[in-house]
């Protein structure tokens, strides 16, 4: 069993894109998530069977195929960041887009439903694209953000290439996400 989730990849350039805008905009007092980590979670799976995996890999390959079929899906892939936010529970501070393109709305969905399909458990909420910045954030974080809202607004503009199927290892220097298997999009 390993512990595994779908993610949009970030490429490098927009990592340091947005990590100095952390830097410069928030610079916050909780734990940083390393640029290296960024991502935007597709499908949370958490610990599989290594038939599982296989079985999900399938899935994504024969989506990609059909997408590429199809022309379903236009290039090149763009995401505007354009607001920061906090999640009370996991306690992240995190950056999104305000508009979720078909595109990303139909994959994540699709990766969802394939893992419900092999039982895997799937939250049901509604799709919350973001790419968490900082962990372990108290109620502070939430009345900072809203009190600066305004000064907080990011303008970002990330160009997204693929997705891949990562790993979440645990070293003694923090979580790691290896890829396991990636998909171009561009």
């Amino acid at each position: 069993m390993v512990r595994l989730f779908f993610a949009l990849d970030i490429e490098k350039p927009d990592q340091i894109v947005i990590a100095k805008w952390r830097e410069q905009v928030l610079n916050l007092p909780f734990k940083k998530i390393p640029r290296q980590n960024f991502h935007i979670t597709l499908a949370f799976l958490g610990s599989i069977s290594n038939t599982d995996r296989q079985a999900l890999i399938d899935k994504a390959n024969t989506y990609m195929s059909e997408c590429y079929q199809l022309n379903s899906v236009k290039r090149p892939l763009n995401l505007h960041l354009d607001h920061t936010g906090w999640f009370r529970k996991p306690k992240v501070i995190y950056l999104a887009n305000s508009i979720i393109p078909v595109w990303l709305d139909k994959l994540a969905n699709y990766l969802n439903v394939c893992a419900s399909q092999l039982t895997i458990f799937q939250e049901e909420r509604a799709y919350s694209p973001h790419i968490s910045l900082y962990r372990k954030a108290t109620t502070s974080a939430d009345k900072f953000l809203h009190t600066t809202e305004q000064r907080l607004r990011a303008n970002i503009t990330i160009t997204i290439k693929s997705f891949s199927l990562y790993q979440s290892v645990s070293t003694p220097d923090g979580v790691q996400y290896i890829p396991i298997n990636q998909w171009r999009l561009s």
